[in-house]
């Protein structure tokens, strides 16, 4: 879990301040043990007065979702362990992000802004199921820094059948912020095949019927999905979409 230290701003720059960490701990959990799920739901309380990212409570129904006992989870790692290869690195990224804008910013107030991501993850069976993870700030110290976070995870598997990585952030706009803006203002390298993937993308095909109509492999227009959308700096096809026509590709 190096890399989400590394973009936590109170792990990296700033000493927690606060005076009665047990007290900050026990309203945390007075708040999120109130979360009544519903479905195939389960939500978990973070504590970042330690390095490790422990986890404080998690509740039940963690076993109905990915087949694990509360108990057998630990430490926020668990769940990124569990992430699909395929999704881990844009996961990792957007997780940054997210962590990068709410990290003392003292106008953000606790639960005005909550980050939606959807992914896959596999269950104790070893079957994969698809996920929505919604996060956000419990409580923090006086200095805005975070000191626990709360996070919802829903089985959405059959609301989509679709691989891709999507993500949001909920709540009033922070100026400034774009998840998966580029890094640069050059314009991504597509090749002559991502450009013929996106054409057919904008006209409404999916992975399968665009395999079909370019005579490859579905797998193979998966691919090139994923990288267009890392080239792009964006997290859907839809915002892929949107990008090249603005950009006039």
């Amino acid at each position: 879990m190096k890399w989400i230290h590394q973009n936590v701003k109170y792990l990296r720059e700033n000493q927690l301040q606060v005076s009665e960490p047990d007290k900050e701990m026990d309203r945390a959990l007075e708040s999120i043990k109130s979360f009544k799920p519903i479905g195939n739901q389960f939500v978990y309380a973070a504590s970042y007065f330690t390095e490790d990212l422990s986890l404080a409570y998690i509740s039940a129904g963690v076993k109905n979702v990915l087949g694990y006992e509360p108990e057998e989870i630990k430490k926020l790692s668990f769940f990124y362990e569990r992430i699909h290869p395929d999704d881990l690195e844009s996961v990792k990224k957007l997780t940054a992000d997210a962590i990068d804008v709410l990290s003392g910013k003292s106008g953000i107030n606790l639960f005005d802004h909550v980050f939606h991501l959807t992914y896959r993850m596999k269950h104790k069976n070893g079957s994969y199921l698809h996920v929505q993870r919604q996060t956000g700030l419990l409580t923090r110290d006086a200095n805005h820094n975070m000191l626990t976070s709360f996070g919802i995870y829903t089985d959405v598997t059959h609301l989509t059948n679709s691989n891709e990585v999507q993500a949001m952030m909920s709540g009033p706009e922070i100026s400034g912020f774009n998840f998966g803006a580029p890094e640069s203002n050059s314009k991504p390298n597509f090749t002559k095949r991502e450009r013929e993937i996106i054409d057919e993308l904008a006209t409404g095909l999916n992975s399968e019927e665009i395999a079909n109509k370019l005579f490859i492999a579905k797998d193979t227009v998966n691919t090139h999905r994923r990288n267009m959308l890392r080239k792009a700096g964006v997290s859907n096809s839809a915002s892929l979409i949107a990008y090249v026509f603005k950009n006039g590709f």
